[in-house]
């Protein structure tokens, strides 16, 4: 069962009493518009606030959840309306020790929050959490160092978080991950040598994180890696090379590096590719040619390079083909 909890502002008070009795009144209608419902698990989605600059509502949903019985399983509390919504919800970190009763959660989605370190460092009671989505919260190297003890984390999104080498060092200890986003971190060449210890993740971003040839040998050695994005990276034909033996990969995504001619030759090794993105490679007729010997690709990306109608004819059987 799914729960969408909102809660409308309809406050226009100027009096702390006015607004103190307001909040009180919402969170009221929010414990007892779930509270009977949970006698099972249940989904819990919090959308984010109706207007800018208002975190309060997303407080108010914190403390009412708190107070229920502990059969959360999933809670939502991301803002991801940035078309609506362009800055962050401005969540109150300390308002997240209110999780700390929902011992049972597996799953949180906190995307877009700015929880920073201090958020983060009530985030680590939550032992049985399985998944969690903190994209976009500024927590840094120290947030990460918090989120190490999540030891049954399978699923993790650090994406946009200036975690940088230090931060990635942390995550080294999270044996379980699957899945992890790590993408726009500064995390370096350094940061890549320390996601190496993950030997059981299947999918991986690291994009834009100028790991370089160097940061793609290590991740050379993640040989059960199907999904990989390292896009905008600065690799070029040796980091092509040492990608060239993750034999697991279904999908690869170096868009924006320089691999060249030479790299996309390395690349044609990876017999599994079903996606293939390289857009701004600096490959030419030579490296799509090579490219061809990829026989089950449905999807390539070569724009931003010069292959030319020509080499683009000897790959007209990719079902979506984009040069």
């Amino acid at each position: 069962m799914c729960i969408n909890c909102t809660i409308s502002s309809n406050s226009t008070t100027t009096s702390n009493t006015s607004c103190n009795n307001v909040a009180s009144q919402r969170e009221s209608i929010l414990t007892n518009q779930v509270s009977s419902s949970f006698t099972e698990v249940v989904d819990v989605v919090v959308p984010p606030p109706e207007k800018k600059n208002s975190g309060d509502e997303v407080d108010v949903a914190l403390t009412a959840l708190a107070m229920l019985p502990v059969k959360v399983r999933r809670l939502s509390l991301a803002c991801k309306s940035w078309d609506v919504h362009p800055r962050f919800s401005e969540l109150c970190p300390t308002k997240l020790i209110s999780l700390a009763a929902l011992s049972n959660l597996t799953s949180l989605d906190l995307e877009g929050n700015l929880i920073s370190k201090g958020g983060a460092s009530y985030l680590a009671a939550l032992s049985n959490l399985t998944s969690l989505d903190l994209s976009c919260n500024n927590t840094g190297e120290g947030g990460a160092s918090y989120l190490a003890a999540l030891s049954n984390l399978t699923s993790l999104d650090l994406s946009c978080n200036n975690t940088g080498e230090g931060g990635a060092s942390y995550l080294a200890a999270l044996s379980n991950l699957t899945s992890l986003d790590l993408s726009c971190n500064n995390t370096g060449e350094g940061g890549a040598s320390y996601l190496a210890a993950l030997s059981n993740l299947t999918s991986l971003n690291v994009g834009d994180n100028n790991i370089g040839d160097a940061g793609a040998a290590h991740l050379a050695v993640v040989s059960n890696l199907t999904f990989l994005n390292v896009y905008g990276n600065n690799i070029g034909e040796c980091g092509a090379a040492h990608l060239a033996v993750l034999s697991k990969l279904t999908s690869l995504d170096l868009c924006n590096n320089h691999i060249g001619d030479v790299g996309a030759a390395h690349l044609a090794a990876l017999s599994n590719l079903i996606y293939l993105d390289l857009e701004r490679n600096n490959i030419g007729v030579g490296g799509a040619a090579h490219l061809a010997a990829l026989s089950k690709l449905t999807s390539l990306d070569l724009r931003g390079n010069n292959i030319g109608p020509g080499a683009a004819a000897r790959l007209e059987w990719v079902i979506e083909l984009i040069y």
